[in-house]
């Protein structure tokens, strides 16, 4: 699904505030999440956004659906940002963002700001989703927007390199591309990207370094 995560209350016992406007999508995450016995989410139906007074509909088929603003009506859905949803909920630690959420990814971070200016250590890590078809990065990734205003930020970003299941990576480590060392050529496509301020969360055995590889 596109779906935009987040843990937050702190990383022992957390809970995830989960963000799925599709309402089959969403009851799909809380059918799996009874399955398995997970009771710490939360889930919510708007979607994030750079700000909390937009109406968006979803546009295209299932979990390749993106968002588009849109008259309000039965079929489109509120917008809040990280920050005013936080708030509201009386949260003030955030660890993590996981984004998937085709093409909106950069709006939701530029809602999520008060957090990610906090300082090493505080600030969340963050995993989210970059596509060919949402992202011009013909002058290179460091001069996208979302990276921009990442790296703004203090954070250090990463790609993630993804075998698509033609790998065994039973007991390998996670391997990380680092910004300037991604090969980017080949038909339109997208890949998962990781951004921290503190990169000794990636030292040890269970990741790996590798340059000029396609994520």
């Amino acid at each position: 699904a596109d779906e935009a995560a987040l843990e937050g209350e702190g990383a022992a016992g957390g809970v995830v505030h989960a963000f799925e406007p599709n309402n089959d999508q969403r009851g799909m995450l809380m059918k799996n999440a009874e399955l398995n016995g997970l009771t710490n989410i939360k889930p919510r139906s708007e979607g994030l956004w750079h700000d909390s007074s937009t109406n968006l509909k979803l546009v295209g088929f299932d979990s390749f659906a993106s968002a588009e603003v849109a008259e309000a009506g039965d079929d489109t859905f509120r917008t809040v940002t990280i920050a005013d949803y936080l708030k509201a909920a009386g949260v003030d630690v955030l660890d993590l963002i996981v984004l998937d959420i085709e093409g909106a990814e950069l709006g939701a971070l530029k809602g999520a700001e008060p957090f990610l200016a906090q300082p090493k250590g505080q600030a969340p890590d963050i995993l989210f989703e970059v596509h060919r078809h949402y992202v011009d990065w013909s002058n290179g990734l460091a001069n996208t927007d979302i990276v921009r205003l990442l790296t703004g930020h203090g954070y250090t970003v990463f790609a993630l390199r993804d075998f698509n299941s033609n790998y065994d990576l039973a007991g390998k480590p996670i391997e990380l591309i680092p910004m300037d060392d991604i090969y980017l050529e080949g038909p339109p496509h997208g890949f998962n990207m990781v951004a921290v301020k503190d990169t000794a969360v990636f030292d040890g055995p269970g990741y790996s370094i590798v340059k000029g590889v396609s994520p």
